[in-house]
């Protein structure tokens, strides 16, 4: 499946989280992406989800990053201050595009 993020990414250790669209009559996974922040040096950080809601057919995610969230490019923000970091994303329903996302503290 192609998703935003298709792999863990380099590194290991760190928290990342795995969201998936499930076809509820089949169980089959339909979509589905990783979600991780990253560290200037490129080697994936932690990140937790701490809230789902599902609006029309986008995904909204709430988040804690760690050092630092990614921008809808998959690059790095820019923050100030010591994390976590409030993250929020805004999927495309098939998982693949991220439409919107901000963390408080970061640009």
């Amino acid at each position: 499946m192609r998703g935003w993020l298709t792999s863990y990414g380099n590194g290991g250790g760190a928290k990342a989280a795995v969201l998936a669209r499930i076809n509820p009559t089949t169980g089959n996974v339909t979509a589905a992406t990783f979600l991780s922040s990253v560290l200037t040096s490129g080697r994936t950080n932690s990140i937790q989800v701490t809230g789902l809601n599902l609006r029309a057919d986008r995904l909204l995610v709430e988040a804690d990053s760690w050092f630092a969230p990614r921008r809808i490019d998959r690059q790095p923000m820019q923050c100030s201050g010591s994390s976590p970091f409030r993250y929020r994303l805004e999927f495309s329903g098939n998982l693949q595009t991220v439409i919107r996302a901000s963390a408080d503290r970061c640009s």
